[in-house]
């Protein structure tokens, strides 16, 4: 499964021994007999749309749609713990907003003077406070860079309308799927805070040199996305917060 071609994917399929093989190959010639069911690479589409099409050759053609919205359920000790760590803080369910930071490309961060200025109109125009979490470790991290540096430049602005955390996946959907709505780039979480309740603004940048949002953007009925020309850094205050107000209300 994938949207594009992955050569170490379909060798792995076909060593598998399964009796066909359904990828996408620009020259399925390369691969040999046992890549039963190539066909060729999409040039647009959504990557839902792309994995769901490879079902047409097994006969699945009624999947090949659209998925509206994903879902997902929370585990109970994420709920206990996302209640305990907002009771400890006087935090409200729904009554915060998340801001997240997490990309591998440092241009699909929001720079630290902008979660500042977001953090600091959610509270004075919305009073919702903010709680700020980031993938740890740091940038040079070769394996997955972290966001320490980034998120100690937001932190040492100690706002007390700003909540840090610095934690796991786990409890971190856990607080994601209690705010009021996240603000995230385009990452793992942000697709799971598509799903949450409150919903999420996704932030994008550079789509000619990376995959853009038309591929990758979060799907629901509560999901906005932003696409800069180089660098969310160029994203006006104002246009986050036009794609966030309807999901405040």
């Amino acid at each position: 499964m994938g949207g594009d071609e992955s050569h170490r994917g379909i060798r792995r399929a076909m060593a598998s021994g399964a009796a066909r093989v359904v990828a996408y190959a620009h020259a399925p010639e390369n691969y040999g007999a046992r890549l039963t069911d190539a066909l060729p690479p999409p040039v647009q589409g959504h990557e839902t749309a792309r994995m769901l099409a490879l079902l047409a050759p097994l006969g699945l053609t009624d999947c090949a749609r659209k998925i509206e919205a994903p879902e997902f359920a929370l585990a109970a000790d994420a709920v206990a713990f996302a209640r305990g760590w907002l009771a400890a803080r006087q935090l409200r369910e729904c009554g915060y907003a998340v801001i997240g930071v997490g990309a591998r490309r440092a241009k699909k961060q929001p720079a630290a003077e902008q979660i500042v200025r977001w953090a600091t109109r959610l509270f004075d125009t919305h009073r919702l406070p903010t709680v700020f979490m980031w993938t740890p470790g740091a940038a040079a991290n070769g394996r997955y860079p972290g966001d320490d540096a980034l998120a100690q430049a937001v932190v040492d602005h100690a706002l007390p309308y700003v909540h840090p955390f610095r934690g796991p996946i786990r409890e971190a959907l856990g607080l994601v799927f209690h705010a009021r709505a996240s603000v995230m780039p385009d990452s793992g979480l942000m697709h799971f805070a598509a799903a949450s309740p409150g919903g999420v603004v996704g932030l994008f940048a550079d789509p000619a040199d990376s995959a853009p949002a038309s591929r990758w953007a979060p799907l629901g009925p509560r999901a906005r996305h932003l696409e800069a020309a180089k660098c969310v850094a160029e994203l006006s205050d104002d246009a986050v917060f036009e794609a966030l107000e309807s999901l405040l209300r």
